[in-house]
């Protein structure tokens, strides 16, 4: 594919986009506005000036997704800032890692925080549940039950916010949020924006999709990590 469209992602058709990544999206109002909307929100950030034409069509696919999802993915925008170091915006996540472990060895991915319904579940509600953790809250809330003498919903209450609201509010401070991640590649002394992937998503299907946008878009890459031995 030709840098010319990337750098014409200002003012590129919604049609012009589905064929580049997806022609099933023709005709879907829902991804039209959202893929308009992300449109917006990149020129308006500048985002040619901050990445210039190393980002995929699959990175700009999922920023769509997202946003017909109705997520605030502004916030991936503000990670990828961060990890430019071309803002003042403080991360609220954990520090970006390298993939050690193959097929994604020498990669780098750093976690993004929609703080929606599914992250709070994954970070605080199922967890929440596991035996382990269930068995430390009931001995935390007996214990208290013991000093006061009695229990009611606010010592019950006290405990759990402890380990959900409170815990959130201390990760938020300490930059310690995790979330979905930004997947990308530093080459040549910069960083290249391959995708966006969830904890669910196998590391096995993650680079089956990063194989597919080197051959596509990065034949430049090959050899620089073993992903990339064509």
């Amino acid at each position: 594919m030709s840098d010319t469209q990337k750098l014409n992602i200002y003012n590129l058709k919604f049609e012009d986009f589905c064929l580049l990544v997806n022609p099933i999206y023709l005709g879907c109002k829902q991804t039209e506005k959202a893929f308009y909307d992300v449109q917006a929100l990149l020129k308006r950030r500048k985002w040619l000036q901050l990445v210039g034409c190393r980002y995929s069509w699959y990175f700009i696919e999922g920023l769509v997704e997202l946003k017909r999802k109705k997520e605030f993915v502004v916030e991936i925008i503000n990670e990828i800032e961060v990890l430019e170091e071309s803002t003042v915006y403080t991360t609220h996540t954990k520090t970006q890692t390298s993939f050690k472990h193959e097929p994604l060895k020498g990669l780098w991915h750093k976690h993004f925080h929609l703080g929606n319904l599914k992250n709070m579940k994954i970070m605080y509600l199922d967890p929440l549940i596991r035996d382990k953790k269930w068995k430390q809250i009931t001995q935390e809330c007996r214990a208290l039950e013991k000093k006061k003498g009695d229990s009611d919903l606010s010592l019950v209450w006290s405990v759990l916010k402890k380990h959900t609201f409170d815990d959130y509010e201390l990760r938020v401070e300490s930059g310690q949020l995790t979330g979905e991640w930004i997947v990308y590649h530093e080459f040549l002394g910069e960083k290249y924006y391959l995708g966006l992937w969830s904890h669910d998503d196998l590391d096995e299907n993650i680079a089956a999709k990063i194989k597919n946008i080197f051959k596509s878009e990065f034949t430049e890459f090959n050899g620089s990590l073993p992903i990339f031995n064509d």
